[in-house]
């Protein structure tokens, strides 16, 4: 009679299902940690908006942005009831709203700036206010007098895109 060799059970059966349940736990961990973290800002943006709809009847909303320099300042965009575009600046005490048409659009803005400088990255165009005016913030990403590259802060005027103020340069690391 010839013996038959007793079959091992392998180490690594329950190593696969325990680090696929441990990575699955920890992922909802870091997934409910930012969800955590994000509350209050979303609790605030809704309150933008509700503010927002308050002052103009948006039926469509197609971006909130936080603009910060002198104010805090959010400016929601969406459109109204007749099918236009419009922008709303909410302020901490009052409501701002104009036609999107009133002022330069966003892509053009960007045409413009690229149009000022040679080789620049925009890294950021949010509208904003700055001095009293409605404003195009932009985050640009060019090269200073040295020719290294730098990243600055410019401002343009809502209503036709030229620049205002002076330019604000980020320092290098």
């Amino acid at each position: 009679m010839v013996r038959s060799r007793t079959r091992r059970r392998s180490k690594w059966k329950w190593y696969i299902p325990l680090a696929v349940l441990i990575l699955i736990l920890l992922i909802a961990a870091v997934y409910m940690y930012v969800q955590y973290i994000n509350a209050d800002e979303r609790v605030k943006e809704a309150d933008i908006i509700r503010r927002a709809n308050d002052s103009v009847k948006l039926t469509e909303i197609s971006g909130v942005e936080k603009s910060v320099w002198d104010d805090i300042v959010y400016v929601v965009e969406g459109k109204d009831e007749q099918d236009q575009e419009r922008l709303v600046w909410v302020f901490p005490k009052k409501v701002v709203s104009m036609y999107a048409f009133e002022g330069i659009k966003k892509d053009a803005m960007k045409a413009k700036i690229k149009e000022q400088y040679n080789k620049v990255h925009i890294v950021r165009l949010i509208p904003g206010y700055k001095d009293g005016q409605y404003v195009w913030q932009a985050m640009l990403e060019r090269a200073d007098e040295q020719g290294a590259n730098r990243y600055y802060y410019q401002f343009y005027l809502f209503a036709d895109g030229s620049p205002i103020g002076e330019i604000y340069g980020l320092p290098n690391k």
